[in-house]
């Protein structure tokens, strides 16, 4: 059965790669069989590989330091923006002096 891989979700996706890996079918037949152009099934096997690398990654670090790191940097986005804010408005001072 084909299936048209336009308009994929996520699940859908994660599906397909996993009935892949379940199948031991080569790339090129695996995607001919469900209509899916091959570079495109290779770049999601390849991003649902990268995403089953990084959860193990991350289940090394406790559940508490992992949030934590995510408070910390997204504070450090912030006063980022803040200080782009502050620049943003010395450059355009500094403009209005200068004219």
């Amino acid at each position: 059965m084909a299936v048209r891989h336009e308009g994929f979700t996520a699940e859908q996706k994660v599906e397909m790669v996993v009935r892949f890996l379940q199948s031991g079918k080569p790339v090129r037949e695996f995607c001919r069989q469900h209509g899916i152009p091959e570079n495109e099934f290779v770049r999601w096997r390849k991003r649902f590989l990268r995403g089953a690398r990084d959860a193990f990654r991350i289940g090394e670090i406790s559940a508490d330091k992992y949030l934590q790191r995510i408070s910390c940097l997204e504070a450090k986005v912030e006063r980022l923006e803040l200080e782009n804010v502050s620049l943003r408005l010395v450059i355009r001072y500094l403009k209005d002096s200068e004219g």
